[in-house]
């Protein structure tokens, strides 16, 4: 794809408009554009999960050891950052504990799901931290 290419491409929407078409109009033809756009890279896209599965394992234990050292440290602008990061945390596990009640189990059940997602979660980080050592 060149420059000129998309140009005259982004053109032709402002066009369009100009023309006072109806959305559906619109809309067909920037889904028509977006189309020509990616059509050569879109086999890519089907690589994505593998990439970012690949890029998650590489980057999880140095998230890991960076959140361990910001643990340890006093420093007031990292215990702020750090305390947003746990609210954070709890608002995610409390919205899948939510999930799981939404999906029909009892709340027993819920929070042993809950548990063991959380306990598969360390497990994973520390089996991937243990693999990037060897």
């Amino acid at each position: 794809m060149n420059i000129e290419k998309l140009f005259s491409m982004g053109k032709k929407l402002i066009s369009a408009l100009d023309l006072n078409l109806d959305q559906s109009a619109i809309d067909s033809l920037a889904a028509s554009m977006y189309e020509e756009i990616v059509k050569k890279y879109k086999p890519l896209a089907g690589a994505a999960p593998v990439l970012l599965e690949k890029l998650t394992a590489d980057l999880t234990p140095i998230f890991g050891e960076m959140f361990s050292v910001l643990n340890k440290m006093e420093a007031p602008v990292f215990k702020g950052e750090l305390k947003v990061y746990r609210v954070n945390r709890a608002i995610s596990r409390s919205e899948c504990l939510q999930i799981y009640l939404n999906s029909g189990f009892t709340r027993e059940e819920a929070f042993s799901l809950l548990v063991v997602d959380i306990a598969n979660t360390k497990a994973n980080l520390q089996n991937v931290s243990n693999y990037n050592k060897e």
